[in-house]
């Protein structure tokens, strides 16, 4: 016979059961892929692959939602600092586990701190990106978010965007997470990692969300110039499908302890009226 604690309430248990269903909310997501660009790629990064220069990249078919099929605009929202853009990598595919990711290329040009913002727009299938459309659910790795001796790297998550929650790795050296009232900071540990490597990566959870933006930055110096910076987006989790060496879900923002009463005081209340 299925039971659940969660039928039985008392004022602990309410308070488990509703941080419990919060983070339920990041099962179901609507899966991408990003094996069908619109434009060519025009040039090569050696040890990395194809890229496309251009600061506006169509992908065809990256999911669905609700059945039919949607396509992504990925554009160039600003660069800063002494940093320039060098292109996107469709289709990425590292090592025998990364496939179908979505590439972010970028390079310092002198010592100091900057990088490229980007924006993800999702519309209706069907290659025309006139309509926007509202994906109930996004869950993502970021990975190779990692730095190195005279190079760090971090990576900025909005809430506004819906941002859920997030996830990063259980090791001892990891990639950490600084919140604000708005946003959520990913800095890598400083030495290099694989692509693949939890230690270097981090999951976001979006919810009814249309578009997406991602801050990346570093601080380099110390280095031979230009200094190139990859950061990878695994839109279906198929390098790592169970979330292997992750840590459970952080709830963006976090639910104060007033907010979490109030759900229970409401749902004792109702609980008494009933």
């Amino acid at each position: 016979m299925k039971s659940s604690h969660c039928n039985n309430p008392s004022f602990v248990t309410l308070l488990v059961c509703g941080v419990f269903l919060l983070t339920l909310n990041s099962q179901g997501a609507n899966p991408l892929i990003f094996n069908d660009p619109v434009q060519s790629t025009n040039g090569n990064y050696t040890g990395l692959g194809a890229y496309y220069s251009g600061t506006t990249m169509d992908f065809l078919n990256v999911g669905t939602v609700n059945g039919s099929a949607i396509d992504m605009r990925v554009t160039v929202a600003s660069t800063v600092g002494p940093y320039s853009y060098i292109g996107l990598m469709p289709n990425v595919s590292l090592g025998s586990t990364i496939a179908g990711d979505l590439g972010f290329l970028h390079q310092a040009n002198s010592a100091g701190t900057g990088g490229v913002d980007y924006t993800m727009t999702f519309y209706q299938g069907g290659g025309i990106f006139a309509q926007t459309v509202v994906v109930p659910q996004l869950h993502w790795i970021i990975n190779d978010v990692d730095g190195e001796t005279h190079q760090s790297e971090m990576v900025t998550a909005f809430n506004a965007d819906g941002l859920q929650s997030y996830q990063v790795g259980n090791a001892g050296n990891h990639v950490t997470a600084a919140t604000s009232a708005s946003s959520v900071s990913f800095t890598g540990p400083g030495a290099n990692t694989n692509e693949n490597d939890p230690t270097g990566a981090f999951v976001l959870t979006y919810a009814n969300t249309s578009a997406v933006t991602l801050s990346f930055r570093s601080t380099t110096g110390g280095s031979t110039f230009p200094n190139a910076v990859y950061t990878g987006l695994d839109g279906d989790l198929s390098s790592n499908p169970t979330l292997a060496g992750f840590g459970t879900p952080v709830v963006v923002p976090e639910p104060s302890g007033a907010f979490l009463i109030a759900i229970v005081g409401l749902t004792l209340l109702r609980r008494r009226r009933a």
